[in-house]
């Protein structure tokens, strides 16, 4: 008797070759599922991270962190803004408070900063003056600043960039002082950026220490440390970004969805992440503007149109550390937050929390599989009988497998218990070459471990 065993599960989702030629930790077809501990299991799910929704749809998640200089506490806010608006929940009376109404874009970036000695968050949105708040009183950035989409901070300036009258430029403040923008030899000031192939400035980040310029077409770097260093360099890329919410940085790389896909930026070229592991998987390009990302424990999570939605529906979930892609799909969202060590999400008018208790997307089952590669077992010729089944699992609910020896498949369920226990199917079937597929039934939540098959081989 012959044995064949899945002892990991851990690499992942990989639509770069043809399905007979993947290992065998390995799928083309699996979402929903966690596999970064080597077991195959349900992801978690999701459930309400504040209960009550806020006035309208939130279009964007922002945080401010404000210190008490008297008592040393940190005080932290969570804000939402709307096509129109900007709110922040109220812990004391358990509501969204408004902040600013009559806004005419919902799209903000931000960061939190000090002018003198009072904490604050700055924001832009292209089309409404900069914007601050201190906790107290929420007001226009002083010095007239220009309409920036996209804000950072680096060497105690303000950079910008996304200004509709001048998509070319990137403007910085005086440093030390975010509300002097009157340009001179050594305090705020404007660069250039022209690239002549229709690319404008989307984003802009400081990454590594630098000032890094995302544009249709072509990434850029401003280096130095004040005006009468600053000078343009054009990062090595055949690409830009085409949604600047997903630019994020983690420890010694920054991240970015192209018209190519996930981009990694390292400090001096960018590179395509995945190949073609996702090569199935089709970003609708007219809405992919609208993608968010967001690195949380060294998971890289970026939310984006699949297929023909208008709307985020669908995550990619790529671990930074073991280099393994996976996809979460039934998942709305609009904008993801870290906040309080927790991961965060918006979707219509409701933030919701990613909760390691929570066994549906609140309240919705989630649908959850794993399909097996081909497997010949480097023996096309032979004629594989299989015999049993053994795999041990745990959870609720039941679990599905289908095993499939060349056009003859067969389905069992069996019933998943809180402790577990090895299972053991016997499948009798036989063919040159099997698959196996696991799949959850009515959002039931498993984990399996290691599944073997025992078979007889018969070579022609």
């Amino acid at each position: 008797m012959n044995t064949f065993k899945i002892k990991s599960f851990a690499g992942g989702l990989n639509q770069a070759a043809d399905d007979s030629l993947l290992s065998v930790n390995q799928s083309r077809n699996a979402q929903n599922v966690d596999v970064s501990s080597g077991t195959l299991k349900t992801i978690d799910g999701y459930s309400k991270y504040i209960a009550t929704a806020s006035p309208a749809g939130i279009t964007r998640l922002m945080k401010f962190y404000k210190n008490n200089t008297t008592t040393g506490a940190v005080t932290s806010y969570l804000l939402a803004a709307t096509a129109t608006a900007i709110y922040y929940y109220n812990v004391s009376t358990s509501a969204w408070a408004a902040l600013a109404t009559g806004l005419t874009d919902g799209d903000w970036d931000y960061f939190n900063y000090q002018i003198a000695a009072t904490d604050v968050v700055i924001m832009g949105n292209g089309s409404d003056n900069v914007k601050k708040w201190d906790g107290t009183t929420f007001a226009d950035l002083g010095g007239s600043p220009p309409k920036m989409k996209s804000v950072t901070l680096h060497a105690e300036r303000i950079w910008g960039t996304g200004v509709k009258a001048t998509p070319n430029s990137v403007y910085y403040s005086d440093d030390l002082n975010p509300e002097n923008w009157t340009i001179g030899e050594d305090t705020a000031g404007v660069i250039d950026v022209p690239t002549w192939d229709g690319g404008v400035c989307l984003g802009i980040s400081n990454i590594f220490d630098d000032v890094v310029i995302f544009k249709t077409n072509t990434i850029h770097r401003i280096l130095g440390t004040y005006p009468a260093e600053y000078e343009v360099k054009q990062v090595y890329s055949t690409v830009g970004a085409i949604a600047e919410k997903t630019i994020v940085s983690g420890s010694d790389k920054a991240f970015f969805l192209s018209k190519d896909g996930l981009y990694y930026y390292g400090g001096i070229s960018a590179y395509n992440l995945l190949g073609d592991k996702a090569q199935d998987i089709v970003i609708n390009p007219t809405y992919a503007k609208n993608a968010v990302s967001i690195i949380y424990k060294n998971v890289l999570y970026c939310a984006f149109p699949e297929g023909t939605s208008t709307t985020n529906n669908a995550v990619f979930v790529y671990d930074l550390l073991n280099k393994t892609l996976m996809i979460w799909r039934g998942i709305a969202v609009t904008d993801f937050m870290e906040y309080e060590d927790k991961l965060l999400f918006a979707s219509g008018a409701t933030v919701y929390n990613i909760d390691e208790n929570a066994n549906t997307f609140d309240g919705t089952n989630i649908v959850s599989f794993w399909e097996t590669p081909w497997q010949d077992l480097d023996a096309f010729r032979v004629t594989k009988t299989a015999d049993t089944l053994y795999f041990y699992a745990k959870g609720n609910g039941m679990l599905r497998v289908d095993m499939t020896f060349d056009n003859k498949t067969k389905t069992k369920n069996i019933t998943l218990t809180a402790n577990g226990k090895l299972h053991q199917l016997s499948t009798n079937l036989e063919g040159r070459r099997f698959k196996l597929k696991f799949s959850n039934i009515s959002g039931s939540k498993f984990e399996l471990t290691q599944p073997e098959l025992t078979y007889e081989a018969d070579e022609d």
